[in-house]
Formats: C-alpha cells, sequence, structure tokens
C-alpha cells in the first residue's frame, strides 16, 4: 500500500495518487495513473466503495480494478475510456446497470462474471466481439441488445444467466461459441441469422423453456453436440418443440 492519505480524520475517507474514497462511499478517480493506484489498494476499501465517478481523461480500467466491490450499486464511465480489461467488474454482485459509452472500442474476457445483481447493460454499438465469460453468472440479467458490428459470442459469455428472457443474435454473427447461453432458463425462442457458420456444443443447452428456434440461411451451420439440450436434431428452418 502506497501514497494512503486519510482525509478528515475519517477511518471510512481515503485518498491515493489521482483517487478519493469519501465517507458517502463515492469513490472519485480523475486519470489512468490513479485508476491503476487504486487497484494496487482496492482490497483495503474495497467493500466500503458504493459509487465510482470514473472522470473524464481517464483512458481505460484495468484488469480486477473493482474484483469483488461488493456493495458498487453504479459507476460513471466517461467518453475518455476506450477498454475494459478482464474481470474488471468480477463478483459485483449488487451492481444493478451499467451503461458503456461508445468511446469503449473492447470489454475483455469475465469483464461482469459473477455480477449477480446486474439486470441490465447496455453495450457499446462498435463492439466487434463478446468475450469468453463477459456476463457468466449474471443471474438477473433481463435485457441485453448485442450491438450489430458483433461478429462473434465467445464461450459460456452469457452462461447462467437465467432470468435472461430473450436476445436478438445480430446478422454479422458468425460464430456462437461453447455454452454461450448455457443454462439461461428463461430463454423461450431464439433467431439464428444466415451468416452463422458455427454453434458450438452445449451454446444453448439446459435452456429448458427454449421451445422455438429458427435457422435462417440456405444451408445449416456447422452444429456441435447437445447444442439445443438432449442432442436434439437440428434443421434448416423453423423448429418448435
Amino acid at each position: 500500500m502506497q501514497n494512503i492519505i486519510p482525509v478528515q480524520a475519517d477511518s471510512h475517507t481515503a485518498s491515493g495518487r489521482d483517487w478519493t474514497l469519501k465517507a458517502s462511499g463515492t469513490l472519485e478517480i480523475v486519470s489512468d495513473v490513479g485508476m491503476a493506484d487504486w487497484k494496487n489498494n482496492r482490497d483495503t476499501y474495497k467493500e466500503q466503495v458504493m459509487w465510482a465517478d470514473i472522470q473524464n481523461g481517464v483512458t481505460g480500467i484495468e484488469s480486477c480494478a473493482f474484483y469483488d466491490c461488493c456493495s458498487l450499486t453504479g459507476l460513471v464511465i466517461p467518453e475518455s475510456v476506450t477498454g475494459i480489461k478482464k474481470n474488471a467488474f468480477e463478483n459485483c454482485r449488487n451492481l444493478e446497470r451499467i451503461t458503456i459509452p461508445g468511446s469503449v472500442e473492447y470489454i475483455e474476457w469475465g469483464a461482469f462474471y459473477g455480477c449477480g445483481g446486474l439486470t441490465e447493460a447496455i453495450l457499446p454499438d462498435g463492439l466487434e466481439y463478446i468475450e469468453d465469460f463477459i456476463f457468466w453468472g449474471c443471474h438477473s440479467l433481463r435485457r441485453i441488445e448485442i450491438p450489430e458490428k458483433v461478429n462473434e459470442i465467445g464461450i459460456s459469455a452469457f452462461e447462467n444467466c437465467f432470468d435472461l428472457k430473450s436476445v436478438t443474435i445480430p446478422e454479422r454473427v458468425k460464430r456462437i461459441e461453447a455454452y454461450a447461453f448455457f443454462n439461461c432458463k428463461s430463454l423461450t425462442e431464439i433467431e439464428i441469422p444466415a451468416g452463422v457458420e458455427s454453434i458450438k456444443c452445449g451454446a444453448f443447452k439446459n435452456c429448458h423453456n427454449l421451445t422455438r428456434v429458427m435457422i435462417h440461411g440456405e444451408k445449416l451451420p456447422e452444429i456441435g453436440e447437445e447444442v439445443f439440450d438432449g442432442g436434439r436434431s437440428v434443421w434448416k428452418g423453423e423448429w418448435t418443440k
């Protein structure tokens, strides 16, 4: 722990290089230096952070920057941020909603892994890849719009999103990786666009309420094992349970 200065003699308030944690639970980070310094000292104060105010000028959210900040309910991400690194918000189980600005070009592996309280996430329009495990275990996630430029949905990207009722797969998607929607128990129907070339094993396995699948295009994509639960046959056109 370096350069930590108590503020106003309040044991629940501290500051470091370009970051301040207020008694109210608001964490302000004003630069990339502040982001890195906060990450180095996160374990000491992570349970006190209720809101994160990331200010304009910060260009990235470090890997594991808010890992296990279990009291975090919301945050502001400015347009200066261009990337969110792996596991940045892992296990922030009380984070409820997040809006990611259009400036963000990439969101890495497991960024919101285990955010069980997350109900809605708005992703940037320019995103081209839904990384592996990005929303794994987001049990309360009800709504997600996958941006139109996305061309691949990664391994277990939405696994165990129990409350996810519907999702639209964009036309540019070519691959749906293994277990991408595994155990999405509330999912009732899905449309596979013509551009999808492969659906890997277990992509929709354990989606027990999935009763309708529409596959578009002139030929079937490559289908892995047990994609639609229990190894059911799949054919071009519409399948109804």
